[in-house]
């Protein structure tokens, strides 16, 4: 973190690799890659300076953190060169990447800890906090079988990271064994809210 002119402590909002890497991979075969480096390639020189071209994935490692300024800019440039309906596979699709590779990958045992609605309910600022740095969530309960998740004080929040996480918990309730699970927004900041805000409810 970095003083301001005001003296007090401005948050840096960074990634995990391992946040996005999925999503450039899913995005590459669907669309081929270079289509993502003519993106990164458009971008200035200060918020592209975290990729490489000549690497898989534009150098994104799974392991390392990068600033959320550089990823926002990508996704705005990605999402442009699209339609309507492509934007929508993209969260759609892009998300199911995403879970399916922490379901696989290295925050699989944190996941298989968990098991259970409730104990995700418990530690999903855990796994959050693996991702994104800095932001709260929480999951507060709905009856037997629901939670509302906040997210707030988020600054790495964008559109289409804020669609992935809705998407993704209905692959994540599903995998703890969930039915039917049912989704909705409630809020989000880029619609001038000071949170985001989604319901899920299963039986």
């Amino acid at each position: 973190m970095q003083p301001d002119t005001a003296g007090a402590e401005v948050v840096e909002a960074r990634i995990k690799g391992a946040a996005i890497q999925p999503f450039f991979a899913w995005y590459a075969q669907q669309w081929g890659p270079e289509r993502l480096r003519q993106a990164v390639a458009g971008m200035t020189e200060s918020l592209g300076s975290c990729f490489d071209l000549d690497e898989e994935h534009m150098g994104v490692l799974p392991s390392a953190w990068y600033p959320a300024p550089s990823l926002h800019a990508l996704l705005d440039r990605l999402l442009a060169s699209h339609t309507a309906a492509e934007r929508e596979l993209i969260t759609r699709d892009g998300a199911r990447a995403i879970i399916e590779s922490t379901l696989k990958g290295v925050y699989r045992w944190l996941f298989e800890a968990m098991m259970s609605p409730e104990r995700y309910g418990r530690n999903a600022q855990e796994l959050f906090s693996r991702y994104h740095e800095a932001g709260t969530m929480i999951k507060e309960p709905i009856g037997e079988s629901g939670h509302l998740t906040i997210v707030r004080d988020w600054p790495g929040h964008h559109p289409l990271l804020c669609e992935f996480l809705i998407h993704t918990a209905d692959y994540v309730y599903t995998a703890l064994g969930c039915r039917n699970v049912k989704i909705r927004r409630v809020a989000c900041v880029a619609t001038g809210h000071p949170d985001c805000r989604f319901e899920v409810t299963w039986s």
